[in-house]
């Protein structure tokens, strides 16, 4: 039984006898898979945050001022990505649409992140036969990167992909000790996302701890690193006065509102609240077992969580529990016989060295996250690392498993649990792009056609809006207003914010039936003596669309409510 066994190995290993055929497998299974993504759906992505990114590339190429609103260069900076609005401004110098740039660029990325991934496995294992070794390291980058939700990433119009490879080529440069190189990338990735300067700070770190000195190669990285990065930093100490975007002020006002919301509802964790690395770790664990898994999508009964946390139910499907126990059973089993390996390893070896690096980037970009963004959200785009982790661990802890029948079952388990991910992230993408073409474009687009071209609107969904209407645009969330978070620390209100700004327009989410968030009311907008707000025109989606759509992101409401602000005072908004 023993000699059939190998001999069927052996020959499944001569499929794979180089490793550009590897290459090639993995960059098909990236194109199919995003191919599969956007089969029969409208020319958009998901995410409003990405149209952004668009309005400010355009505005480079057209207005040549790094701006949301044209001729408001002085107004702060609501993209967390410089390089990713350079990148899509080249294409759109050479007329190609922001949408069409994102979806090559992200499946060319995610094609290179799994070749790098596939390489740095084969690094990761040098002792292994060379047969063998190519089998675990293309399983693995199988499993790791292409998972639904990074596909949903890789398609969002976001840089999250591109931060992963730029991540993943850092340390495939490192390993190669090519440290003039492995600065630039560094550079490149800290004009990504700027916590891609924690990368540089660990591998610093573990560089003096194998030195003992600040030496040659150190200096080479840190050079290249910092001549790319500091004109960048400069400029925006300059206009920001921070060296860091407006748009982090933005996404930290959002969670302090969702914390109050968090208080209302569930008083009686609102103590955890508190303590922004225990909410990381709350959120993380359940956003893990039930989203990317996708085994909210597995049908029969579901226990409800007490309630609904920024308008979105808290459910948990009974089969998702026992499928979630043997999640944790494998990364618990992947972890103990790790650290136990490590244990016995030398820290002086190459590829023990680049294992514990990748730990400690894992370990300090969650620890960065849990201090001052403790939110998965937004499709978990903040912490792709953790997506790929996810199933790296699952796959090792049913490769762990001795007993042959229980480790078949539990292998079966996973494939089938893979599928179950694919079709549930499959589902949420072509939700959210409809809804995106539906009620954020279509709101955006009516008031383009529909309402004065000198008349600001007021809104907290920037986007498609900045994108699409040629209105100007008054952020009531600080994304991009640099004086909004003052104004809110000196106690104004928004009413006092609509008040000073005159506006006669609002574009604010609403919920349907008692589902979701009514801006309206969260902002405190009922009641106000000084006006009144009538609905315009509202867009919507069905409710369960949203519910399923909205789930791992709770970035979005059901509804788009346009307003016209009826000024008591009647010189005002004629």
């Amino acid at each position: 039984m023993k000699k059939m066994q190998s001999l069927i190995l052996n020959h499944v290993l001569l499929i794979y006898p180089t490793r550009r055929l590897h290459h090639a497998i993995l960059f098909t299974t990236a194109l199919l898979i995003c191919i599969s993504f956007l089969w029969g759906l409208p020319n958009a992505v998901p995410m409003g945050d990405s149209y952004i990114h668009f309005t400010y590339a355009r505005n480079l190429v057209v207005h040549g001022e790094l701006s949301f609103i044209p001729g408001m260069s002085n107004e702060g900076i609501g993209s967390s990505s410089i390089l990713w609005v350079i990148i899509l401004a080249v294409f759109q110098w050479l007329g190609v649409s922001p949408v069409i740039a994102t979806k090559i660029l992200g499946i060319s990325f995610l094609s290179v992140s799994g070749i790098l991934f596939f390489e740095l496995c084969l690094k990761i294992c040098p002792d292994l036969p060379e047969p063998r070794k190519y089998l675990i390291a293309s399983t693995f980058s199988l499993a790791a990167v292409f998972s639904g939700s990074l596909i949903w990433l890789t398609l969002s119009g976001m840089e999250t992909i591109l931060f992963l490879t730029l991540g993943l080529l850092s340390l495939w440069l490192y390993a190669q000790e090519s440290w003039v190189l492995t600065g630039v990338s560094l550079g490149l990735l800290a004009l990504t996302r700027i916590e891609g300067i924690l990368f540089a700070g660990v591998l610093v770190l573990f560089e003096l701890i194998r030195s003992r000195r600040i030496d040659s190669k150190i200096i080479k990285m840190l050079v290249a690193l910092f001549v790319l990065l500091l004109p960048w930093l400069i400029y925006l100490q300059i206009r920001e006065g921070v060296p860091v975007s407006n748009s982090l002020d933005g996404r930290q006002y959002v969670v302090s509102e969702v914390d109050k919301r968090i208080a209302s509802e569930f008083s009686v964790f609102f103590w955890m609240a508190k303590v922004n690395p225990l909410v990381h770790i709350a959120t993380w664990t359940y956003y893990t077992l039930i989203y990317l898994t996708g085994v909210l999508s597995l049908p029969g009964p579901v226990l409800y969580l007490g309630g609904s946390l920024v308008g979105t139910e808290l459910i948990v499907p009974v089969i998702g529990i026992l499928i979630g126990v043997v999640c944790l059973y494998l990364l618990v089993l992947s972890l103990k016989c790790y650290i136990g390996y490590l244990k016995t390893s030398h820290f002086d070896s190459p590829h023990i060295r680049l294992q514990m690096i990748v730990i400690a980037l894992v370990i300090t970009f969650n620890l960065a996250y849990a201090l001052y963004l403790p939110r998965p959200g937004a499709g978990g785009r903040y912490l792709p690392m953790n997506h790929l982790l996810f199933w790296v661990c699952l796959v090792s802890g049913g490769l762990l498993i001795k007993h042959r029948k229980t480790k078949a079952a539990v292998l079966l388990l996973i494939v089938l649990l893979y599928g179950i991910n694919m079709n549930y992230w499959r589902d949420v993408y072509r939700l959210n792009v409809e809804y995106l073409v539906k009620v954020r474009k279509g709101a955006a687009l009516y008031i383009d056609e529909e309402l004065p071209a000198d008349s600001a609107i007021g809104a907290t969904d920037l986007g498609a809006l900045g994108y699409f209407a040629r209105q100007p645009v008054v952020d009531l969330f600080g994304h991009i207003s640099k004086e909004f978070k003052q104004f809110r620390a000196d106690g104004g209100s928004h009413a006092d914010y609509l008040d000073q700004k005159n506006l006669c327009y609002l574009m604010l989410f609403g919920s349907v039936d008692g589902y979701g968030l009514d801006f309206r009311q969260e902002m405190d907008l009922y009641g106000d003596p000084r006006f009144n707000l009538v609905v315009e025109k509202s867009f919507s989606v069905p409710i369960e669309d949203w519910k399923l759509g909205s789930g791992p992101l709770r970035n979005y409401m059901p509804k788009m409510n346009v307003y016209r602000v009826i000024w008591q005072d009647k010189s005002r908004c004629r």
